[in-house]
């Protein structure tokens, strides 16, 4: 098999299952005429990955290298109503280009590009803590794979679908004896992915028009990001100081209602010797001395306004 083979077979596969768009054909197209790379995904691995976000049913979506926003369409035409798109670009002629393509479709009020270099953009949406994604599609620069999947893992949650694209380029990650920054990334990033245990992944290996590569699927499997990690912490240190409260509340109000049931007994005892004296008698040498009162139960109620203060206010 050669190249033109897969691109034959591309091709066919396009004409029966990826039918004409105008929007998704004017990015290209427009693409093209602005001088863009011709780096973006075929028409059937946007398909793919326009499914891939559908299965995972992805709400929000953040996507690493936007180009011309041919891919990011493919995606934001799978959100739901409501959902949203961050897409990060770092050339000002791409981002110009893809705004263009995206207000084509119809698409301006769903995604958000925001520029500049990714390992900029990403701390900043970190520290936003707008929310973790669903999925994350990461095709930029393939030497910097590995910080931004560990940038990555920062806004994921369990159950994060990561796909990272360009990964295998042409048979070269196996290769040990090649220093190309982008194979040394991508090498880099797999040893990364070996090591990572909240995670569990695989690459694929492709061929078609765009020739010989692949992409990696990552799909998060524990909740141990710092983002959502620390939130939970302190939800946790929150919760108990509230219960630890809540506690000396009740133990409070118990010593108050038994001072008071106390207070009670001792009352009626003085009454009762009052009376006796008065009498003319003690009360023990007396028979028909009523009985010494009883220590009132404790209040079905108590404390539940407490409690509910307590719970009210948090």
């Amino acid at each position: 098999m050669n190249q033109d083979q897969w691109t034959a077979v591309d091709r066919y596969i396009t004409g029966l299952l990826v039918p004409p768009d105008e929007a998704l054909d004017g990015a290209l197209r427009d693409s093209v005429a602005a001088g863009l790379p011709p780096i973006a995904v075929s028409p059937t691995q946007g398909k793919l990955l326009h499914l891939l976000a559908r299965m995972q049913g992805a709400r929000l979506i953040l996507e690493i290298g936007t180009l011309g926003g041919y891919s990011t369409i493919w995606l934001a035409r799978a959100l739901p109503a409501g959902g949203r798109l961050v897409t990060l670009e770092v050339d000002p002629r791409h981002a110009e280009t893809a705004r263009a393509n995206l207000a084509r479709a119809g698409l301006a009020e769903v995604v958000e590009l925001r520029l500049g270099p990714a390992l900029e953009t990403l701390p900043e949406l970190i520290a936003e803590k707008r929310g973790l994604f669903d999925l994350i599609f990461i095709d930029a620069d393939k030497g910097a794979i590995p910080e931004y999947f560990a940038r990555a893992l920062e806004l994921s949650r369990r159950g994060t679908m990561i796909i990272v694209d360009n990964v295998v380029r042409n048979g070269a990650v196996a290769d040990p004896a090649n220093t190309d920054p982008a194979v040394l990334g991508v090498r880099r990033f797999h040893q990364l992915l070996a090591a990572e245990r909240r995670v569990s992944a695989t690459t694929i290996q492709t061929v078609g028009s765009k020739g010989y590569d692949g992409f990696t699927l990552a799909l998060a499997i524990a909740d141990l990001w710092p983002s959502s990690g620390a939130e939970a912490v302190r939800r946790g240190v929150r919760l108990g100081e509230s219960q630890v409260m809540l506690a000396i509340k009740i133990k409070n109000d118990l010593l108050k209602t038994l001072r008071k049931a106390f207070g009670l007994v001792a009352a009626a005892a003085a009454a009762q010797l009052l009376l006796a004296t008065q009498n003319g008698c003690a009360p023990n040498q007396s028979s028909a001395a009523e009985p010494m009162p009883k220590i009132p139960d404790v209040p079905q109620d108590w404390g539940r306004s407490e409690q509910h203060e307590s719970s009210a206010g948090h």
